[in-house]
């Protein structure tokens, strides 16, 4: 059975044990009866959904347990008695640790639901480059030699393709298989991709860690996907380094200072188990401690977020409906617009395990994005839907405010695109046309001046780390707050650093200190190079007009001869307001 997220699968599996019921003994018999003779099993990815899914079925009356770990010896006997109508339990504590408990319940069981049945093709399957991520997915098909023949295995999922469902279909061995579908498009969720100017994770989510600090726990959750480990880690750095004690939301100031009050957290496949538990149960909650949440694909099979708008991917998914299913944690209320953005970077679709039509979805320009989500599912976008609602590529052909025949528009706008796009996306479009209005170059180094300061930085850098050397066990970066991407990130753009304020405004640093000492460091070089240029273009002026006095007099008081020199440049923009290094009155460094 195919479903969209929220739309009510689990009352597949909720009422089957009393339809099992009366069919068996009748329904005045079933209602009168008091032993349980019918009961469903449901396999299910998530301790943490089992557990709210046990406790919202017993809030209503119905009797249900999980069978794992962590059941006690009483709940245990209770389960092998046939005291419960639904049992939830992995496929790790069903195959393996409780496989006895199945066979013991085996003339009991009616049905078998695997609930996000797509991670059997997704989580059970080995590939090329990786083992399987949760291998006993794979082997859930085993589950009919412990029961009864003509038992129905039920899958539920909100997303997959043709080909997913072969898998599934194969893995469980169901012949004449019916398939129930509903349409996948979330029409509330609006789709982006964005390339950033900038490498640094600071310049992308400055505008974040600025709004966690101001606002703390009414921050709008925001859940970030990470592909590499590495982003995950060094998020989680950046965010503890630049918050410090505003990491953490405590009201009375009594509360620890640990993941129970942490305002962000970290979460993937090795994240300790209570620690997982901590954060699935607050960042579900509408006033949950937990607003940023960075994860792998570890974490939202099933979870049920609630006032969630914002899904924001660092890098592809492995496919098109592993993108579908995690930017399905988004939106669900239906009550306001949903943002999935993807940020895509150098190389991010280089990896093997990315298929073509991931590749093809982030590589897309003039393509709709919906239409290439739901072509995989048999689907399409709605004719009549909103463009700059719909995705970015749309957005650009809007023109929901023209009221002219298409052969001939002159409205102005045509659309407020800028009104429907996500924080991130304003954020990080006000930041690149801040460096386009400044985006003439200045500067002209030779190579190896260029070279020479980034290796002065390095040792500034260093020397940060000698300084912070009790701090290096969460990383150089993070205990300094000077990190190799901010240095690169300078000198990838030094051609356009003007003076110190355009330093500071235009990249992202931890301290004031961090500003002045960079910025000594350019100056020095910038005005030795000013100085060559200054002597370079006066000895070339001086050489072509040696043969009239009164010639050399006149050049020396002109500047057509060396106007084309950066120096110049950069002296020519100081007369409408800007203040440059070479200036000795208006450095801050100037040693002259």
């Amino acid at each position: 059975m195919l479903s969209d997220w929220g739309s009510g699968k689990s009352l597949c599996f909720e009422i089957a044990p009393f339809v099992f019921e009366g069919i068996a003994v009748g329904v005045d018999n079933a209602e009168k009866q008091r032993y349980i003779s019918s009961v469903c099993l449901v396999v299910a990815p998530l301790v943490s959904l089992m557990k709210d899914q046990v406790a919202g079925l017993k809030s209503r009356g119905i009797a249900a347990a999980i069978i794992g770990p962590e059941s006690t010896v009483a709940e245990m006997n209770d389960i092998r008695l046939g005291r419960f109508n639904l049992l939830f339990g992995s496929p790790e504590a069903l195959l393996n640790s409780h496989r006895t408990v199945i066979r013991d319940l085996k003339d009991s069981i009616k049905a078998v639901f695997v609930d996000e049945s797509h991670c059997i093709a997704k989580w059970g399957k080995e590939n090329k480059s990786a083992a399987a991520f949760r291998a006993d997915y794979g082997r859930l098909g085993e589950l009919r030699s412990l029961l009864k023949k003509d038992v129905p295995f039920i899958c539920l999922t909100a997303t997959a393709t043709d080909t997913t469902r072969d898998v599934i279909i194969k893995e469980l061995c169901m012949e004449d298989c019916v398939v129930v579908g509903s349409d996948p498009n979330r029409p509330n969720t609006k789709y982006a991709i964005i390339t950033p100017k900038t490498d640094s994770l600071y310049g992308w989510f400055e505008w974040l860690i600025r709004e966690l600090e101001a606002e703390q726990q009414k921050t709008e959750k925001v859940i970030i996907f990470c592909r590499r480990k590495e982003h995950m880690k060094e998020l989680y750095e950046l965010f503890a380094e630049h918050l410090g004690d505003k990491s953490y939301y405590r009201p009375t100031g009594t509360e620890p200072k640990d993941d129970r009050s942490r305002l962000f957290a970290m979460y993937h496949k090795r994240t300790q188990k209570l620690v997982k538990e901590t954060i699935e149960k607050e960042f579900c909650k509408p006033d949950g401690t937990v607003r940023v949440l960075f994860c792998s694909i570890a974490f939202g099979m099933g979870v049920n977020v609630r006032n969630i708008y914002l899904d924001i991917h660092i890098g592809p998914s492995a496919d098109l409906d592993d993108y579908l299913q995690e930017t399905g944690r988004i939106g669900r209320d239906s009550t306001k617009m949903s943002h999935a953005v993807l940020l895509k970077f150098k190389n991010c679709t280089g990896t093997n395990n990315i298929s073509k039509d991931m590749r093809s979805y982030v590589n897309n320009t003039t393509q709709c994005r919906r239409e290439m989500l739901l072509s995989k599912f048999k689907s399409s976008a709605p004719k009549d839907r909103v463009l700059h609602s719909c995705c970015d590529v749309c957005a650009m052909k809007c023109k929901c405010l023209c009221f002219c025949d298409d052969s001939d528009c002159s409205c102005d706008p045509k659309c407020e695109q800028e009104k429907h796009l996500s924080k991130i996306e304003k954020f990080l479009l006000d930041r690149e046309t801040s460096l386009n209005d400044h985006s003439d170059k200045v500067n002209a180094l030779p190579r190896e001046t260029v070279q020479t300061i980034w290796q002065q930085l390095m040792d500034y850098r260093s020397s940060l780390a000698a300084e912070a050397k009790d701090k290096l066990v969460t990383g150089i970066d993070v205990a300094t707050g000077y990190s190799k991407q901010l240095i690169d990130g300078i000198v990838s753009r030094i051609a356009y650093i003007r003076d110190r304020e355009y330093l500071k405004n235009n990249f992202a640093f931890y301290s004031e200190d961090h500003v002045t000492r960079t910025w000594e460091i350019l100056e020095c070089h910038l005005k030795a190079t000013d100085d060559q240029e200054m002597s370079d273009a006066s000895s070339e002026s001086n050489n072509s007009n040696t043969s009239d006095e009164s010639e050399v007099d006149t050049s020396s008081t002109d500047d057509s001869s060396t106007s084309d020199s950066p120096v110049f440049r950069r002296r020519k923009q100081k007369i409408t307001g800007i203040v440059f290094s070479d200036d000795a009155s208006s450095s801050e460094g100037d040693s002259d």
